[in-house]
């Protein structure tokens, strides 16, 4: 493979104003800030921008305003795609690529959202969560600079090790403490408490029980379940599936109080809208799915 050497003189200087269109967000004309990419479409908006958007549009749905009701789902603001029938917040990832490219892109741009966000929390009299985490980079920014400082050092003169230029300890600790290892378990240890599978979200208790008049699946041996109000009705299909040894999920389908359930609905969803909320167990029929029988 042979590796192509680039002219600068080829390369076409480009203004930031032509980059504009695809660095703003279209709800708020602004550059894009904690940049939020919806699933379906791949279009993309500030986070707190298209979260707002997403709840006014549903209240305007459910207060009645439009026809078309909530089970519908909210719309995207640029191509009017679907983001989702029933758990829109569920369908929108933070776009961490796009967010550092605004940052590199608009000179200032960071300190300044970073200042009027400090200001903010300042007012309200509130921590500021990313004290810790800026004092963290300025203080690793340090380290960094005193190490090339260091290194610069060592290699004029040939006197210092590779530890001492780095002021680390002969076992490669710094002031005998922590090694760059230990430092990426901690980091490790801390990314996984976090992810503790839903366990912190509401949990929904359900009976899942074969329909009244079904004749080919049979009853489970274990019908009671215990899981997160976003778990999707596609995942509990494939719980069924599991127990009765069928091949797809899409040979079941699932009701609730007489009224079936779509693939994405979530147990929150179905919780609120299909039980309404009854002080029982919320109570899910299964059924062959006519294409199957």
């Amino acid at each position: 493979m042979v590796a192509m050497e680039v002219d600068d003189s080829d390369v076409a200087p480009v203004k930031l104003r032509d980059l504009n269109s695809v660095l703003t967000c279209r709800l708020c004309n602004g550059y894009l800030i904690d940049a939020t990419t919806i699933t379906e479409c791949l279009h993309t908006f500030c986070r707190s921008c298209i979260l707002n958007y997403i709840d006014e549009d549903y209240r305007g749905l459910s207060g009645g305003g439009n026809s078309a009701g909530p089970d519908k789902g909210v719309k995207c603001p640029t191509c009017d795609t679907v983001i989702h029938e029933s758990q829109p917040k569920q369908h929108i990832v933070s776009d961490s690529t796009m967010d550092e490219i605004v940052m590199k892109l608009v000179p200032g741009l960071r300190e300044r959202e970073l200042a009027r966000e400090e200001e903010f929390y300042r007012r309200k009299n509130l921590k500021w969560p990313k004290a810790e985490m800026i004092a963290a980079q300025k203080e690793a920014a340090a380290k960094k600079r005193k190490l090339e400082n260091g290194v610069g050092n060592s290699s004029s003169n040939g006197s210092l090790s590779g530890n001492q230029a780095c002021g680390l300890g002969p076992n490669g600790k710094e002031d005998g403490n922590t090694t760059v290892d230990e430092l990426e378990e901690d980091a490790e240890e801390q990314s996984a408490a976090h992810n503790n599978y839903h366990r912190d979200d509401m949990q929904i208790r359900f009976i899942l029980e074969p329909a009244v008049d079904e004749k080919v699946l049979a009853p489970l041996q274990h019908k009671y379940v215990l899981c997160s109000e976003h778990t999707p009705v596609s995942a509990i299909k494939k719980v069924i599936c599991k127990q009765l040894g069928l091949t797809t999920p899409n040979q079941v389908d699932l009701t609730c109080d007489g009224s079936r359930l779509g693939r994405d609905h979530s147990m929150k969803f179905v919780f609120i809208t299909r039980w309404r909320g009854r002080k029982e167990h919320l109570l899910i029929n299964y059924r062959s799915s006519a294409a199957y029988v």
